[in-house]
């Protein structure tokens, strides 16, 4: 009987210890996943940015592509030419 009861109060600390453990890796997973959603808001965020950067880009382009384009025939520059002011390129 008083080894059953050794066994016993043996058997209920790992309890409490493998509950204890258990509750621990909970609060971790919960600290993990809050990480997770932050990072994941992070990203979305950036790629937002991103994508208006590359549509900002897109639309400078455009409006070089047009300039140049008025610029070549007010200085009467044939199709494909460059002028002078477009080789000087800077570093």
């Amino acid at each position: 009987m008083k080894f059953k009861r050794g066994e016993e109060r043996s058997l209920q600390q790992d309890l409490e210890r493998h509950d204890s453990r258990l509750a621990s890796l909970h609060d971790e997973s919960d600290t993990l996943n809050g990480s997770l959603r932050d990072m994941e808001n992070a990203a979305g965020s950036a790629e937002e940015r991103l994508q208006e950067q590359i549509a900002a880009a897109g639309e400078t382009r455009q409006a070089l592509a047009q300039e140049q384009g008025t610029y070549r025939q007010r200085t009467g520059l044939q199709e494909g030419a460059e002028g002078l002011e477009e080789l000087v390129r800077p570093r």
